[in-house]
């Protein structure tokens, strides 16, 4: 992002059905000058499961809830962390070293 952007610019971006597909669902708008200033992100969702699950408040679930939802947020998150929490729901494998 430059430094000379306007504080008050906003930067609409559709949200698409999915990223091989044209259908628009909706959209984010985000103040500009407030985007990370590297594109190693991607945006998360946050949501609350509305059936009773085992996880604790605060606890990350560590598999994935399949229930109804309710979405409440959505905030940039970095790549490294997105990778972190794809290992912790049994998404990703662990990493491995040579």
């Amino acid at each position: 992002m430059s430094d000379t952007t306007n504080p008050d610019e906003f930067t609409i971006v559709p949200i698409l059905e999915a990223f091989d597909s044209e259908k628009v669902i909706g959209e984010l708008r985000i103040l500009t000058a407030r985007l990370p200033p590297t594109p190693a992100f991607s945006f998360s969702l946050g949501y609350q499961a509305l059936e009773q699950t085992d996880t604790k408040t605060g606890e990350i679930q560590r598999t994935q809830y399949l229930g109804p939802y309710k979405l409440f947020a959505v905030a940039p998150t970095s790549d490294e962390n997105l990778i972190g929490y794809y290992r912790q729901v049994g998404l990703l494998p662990e990493r491995t070293y040579p």
